[in-house]
């Protein structure tokens, strides 16, 4: 794009933004970033995106044999999981049986660096799998692991797959920004823990405290405020408000 029609779409973007009665942004930062840039804060309204109830509806949690995380999804050099292999590598050099399912594509250096720490017997890579067989590993698994990548703006990633993970009522241990909306969602709620990336410590004796069942969740309710249903109740709400 040429600096001319950079600055034409913005001033679109702004007069769209300006004229608009309501916004909805999907994530608590998104909001800021608009409020930021002169954006009436009180006609911005967060909605997420939620997760489908009814695809967790007719899910039954398989008890594992030995304790088990779960990852959905890629990971690749963005995806920073050094002190979390870390944490696995000194947890398994300690005694503690665990496995390690991947229900998506870890890249080639992210394989290599797993079997550098001598975890590939503790690791099952499963690849792609249909929706429902992924979230099935999901709702089976005793801890489910979040990971933000180091990218720009990573503070306003609100993935789809965190609200799966809340679905399920498993416990999520998120690695990234500690002030990013995912680790603040995670944090405030009681889903799990929130730690930085470099933070070994942390993520061990959070598995550990999971591991040894000493971590529960709150209120389990609270995980009903991310399904669809209610959110789109909030949508509803706002288009009734505008109706007056």
């Amino acid at each position: 794009h040429s600096h001319w029609s950079d600055q034409a779409n913005k001033k679109k973007e702004r007069a769209v933004l300006e004229n608009a009665d309501q916004l909805v942004v999907v994530s608590p930062h998104m909001k800021k970033l608009f409020a930021s840039k002169g954006i009436d804060a009180e006609k911005i309204n967060v909605v997420p995106n939620g997760y489908d109830q009814e695809d967790f509806d007719e899910l039954v949690k398989v008890d594992n044999k030995i304790f088990t995380i779960a990852y959905i999804g890629t990971a690749n050099y963005d995806y920073d999981i050094s002190a979390f292999l870390e944490s696995l590598k000194e947890l398994k050099l300690g005694g503690v049986d665990f496995q390690f399912n991947v229900i998506g594509i870890f890249s080639e250096e992210v394989k290599a660096q797993i079997s550098n720490m001598g975890l590939d017997s503790v690791v099952s890579y499963k690849g792609y799998l249909p929706h429902g067989e992924a979230i099935q590993y999901s709702q089976n698994a005793d801890l489910l692991l979040l990971v933000i990548p180091k990218v720009k703006n990573n503070k306003l990633i609100y993935s789809g797959k965190l609200f799966e993970y809340i679905a399920t009522g498993n416990p999520v241990l998120c690695i990234g920004p500690l002030d990013g909306d995912a680790a603040e969602l995670v944090s405030e709620n009681r889903f799990g823990a929130s730690i930085f990336y470099s933070d070994k410590d942390g993520v061990k004796s959070f598995i550990k405290k999971v591991y040894k069942g000493e971590f529960r969740l709150v209120d389990s309710s609270l995980k009903l405020n991310y399904s669809r249903q209610d959110l789109s109740e909030s949508i509803a709400k706002l288009l009734k408000r505008g109706e007056r």
